[in-house]
C-alpha cells in the first residue's frame, strides 16, 4: 500500500519533544519504503478567532427535536479548529500535488502495519484506516480487506487524492458551515444522518474503508478539546460510553 505523502495535524507542531514523539510513531505504520511527511501545525479553535469569512453551521443544535445528545448543541470552538485544520491539510495537498495523501491526526496509533494491504480494484477518493461505524450491519464488502462505509465518525487516519482534496475544497461551502470534520467528510461519501446536512454537503466522492481498524486513537476520550464538556453540554458517563465520538487536536 502506497502513499505519496503523510500530514500529520499537531497543535505541537513546534515542540521538539511532541514532534520526536509523533516521528517516532510514523515507523509503526509499516508503508513500503521511505515517505515524505510533514507535520502541520493545527488550528487551536480555543485560544485563536476564526479567521475572516469562516463561520460555524448555525443550525447544527437541533434542541429537543432530537435524541441525539450531540446534536442538542452548537458546533464546539474545538471542532470549528478541527476542521480548519484539515482544510488546510486539503489546500496543502492541492499545493503540493500529491496524488495520493495520508492524514493523521497526532494522537493516532497503528494497531496494525499496512504495508501488506492493497487498494481495491475499484475508483475511490476516501479511504479510511480507522473509524466508528453507525450501521456496520449495513455496510457492503468490497473483498477480504475493504467495505463501503456508511454513516461514520473519526479523521484520525484517512487517505485522501488529490481529486477528492479539490472537491472538498472547492465544491462545497464548509468554512462558512462549519461542522465537525468527521460528519463532514462521511457526508460528502455518503447520505448523512441528517437531512439538513445532506441538503447542505449531498455525496461526491466514493470512499472505501478498511474491514478492521488498522489505526486508532490513543489520546484519553475524557481529554478531548473537540468534545463539548461544561457549560456547552451536559452529557452524564451513559451519554458518553453508548455515542462514542472521538477527535483529537487538544490542548
Amino acid at each position: 500500500m502506497q502513499v505519496d505523502k503523510i500530514y500529520i495535524i499537531s497543535l505541537e507542531a513546534n515542540n521538539k519533544e511532541e514532534v520526536s514523539k509523533i516521528v517516532n510513531k510514523l515507523g509503526d505504520l509499516g508503508l513500503e519504503g521511505p515517505t515524505d511527511y510533514e507535520i502541520v501545525q493545527g488550528h487551536n479553535g480555543h485560544t485563536l478567532e476564526l479567521p475572516v469569512g469562516y463561520n460555524a453551521y448555525s443550525n447544527w443544535n437541533l434542541s429537543s427535536n432530537t435524541n441525539d445528545v450531540w446534536w442538542q448543541r452548537d458546533v464546539t470552538p474545538g471542532e470549528c479548529g478541527c476542521a480548519i485544520s484539515h482544510y488546510n491539510v486539503w489546500n496543502k495537498i492541492l499545493e503540493d500535488g500529491v496524488e495520493r495523501a495520508l492524514i493523521l491526526e497526532d494522537d493516532f496509533k497503528s494497531i496494525k502495519p499496512i504495508s501488506g494491504l492493497q487498494y481495491p480494484d475499484v475508483d475511490w477518493d476516501v479511504a479510511y484506516l480507522g473509524r466508528y461505524v453507525f450501521f456496520a450491519d449495513e455496510e457492503e464488502s468490497i473483498d477480504l480487506n475493504w467495505i463501503s462505509p456508511l454513516s461514520s465518525n473519526n479523521t484520525h487516519a484517512y487517505i485522501v487524492t488529490k481529486k477528492a482534496a479539490g472537491i472538498l475544497v472547492n465544491d462545497y461551502d464548509f468554512t462558512k458551515n462549519l461542522i465537525p470534520v468527521d460528519d463532514f467528510v462521511s457526508a460528502t461519501v455518503t447520505k448523512h444522518r441528517r437531512e439538513d446536512i445532506i441538503k447542505l454537503f449531498p455525496p461526491k466522492l466514493v470512499g472505501i474503508a478498511t474491514s478492521d481498524d488498522m489505526i486508532v486513537q490513543s489520546r484519553p476520550h475524557e481529554e478531548s478539546q473537540t468534545e463539548p464538556f461544561g457549560k456547552n453540554i451536559n452529557l452524564d458517563q451513559e451519554d458518553i460510553i453508548s455515542t462514542p465520538y472521538f477527535e483529537i487536536l487538544d490542548d
